[in-house]
């Protein structure tokens, strides 16, 4: 016997097998978790010392992938002595924030650490 249900009063049960209704069960979870859409973050980084051709490349990713609904991480990674210059590289990576042409929102606030600056957008 197989219980239906037992919120109701009284409990309904039903003759079959409980292992084939236990894949039944679980074929449907599957196919539910297949329809869910899921947040995707693309990530973008920049360097401390990237050239203007490939930022524009990377402001172009981003503009792509905004246009697509997606959220997009921005990453500034510093490595060695750049993260003595957090000033310069905050001035960077705000101008490239800036030079996005398409609106967006700021889901995650720009984040600080001495190795990297990051912020999370979506449009």
């Amino acid at each position: 016997m197989i219980e239906i249900t037992h919120r109701v009063s009284p409990p309904v049960f039903k003759l079959g097998d409980k292992g084939k209704q236990k894949y039944l069960e679980t074929k449907e979870l599957k196919k539910q978790r297949q329809k869910q859409s899921q947040d995707v973050i693309k990530t973008i980084q920049i360097g401390f010392n990237e050239g203007e051709h490939d930022l524009a490349f990377k402001r172009k990713r981003v503009k792509e992938f905004l246009s697509e609904n997606k959220k997009v991480e921005i990453i500034l990674r510093l490595k060695g002595r750049e993260k003595a210059h957090q000033d310069l590289a905050l001035k960077k990576f705000n101008d490239f924030i800036n030079s996005i042409d398409i609106p967006f929102k700021i889901i995650q606030e720009r984040k600080s650490n001495p190795s990297f600056i990051n912020i999370i957008l979506k449009k």
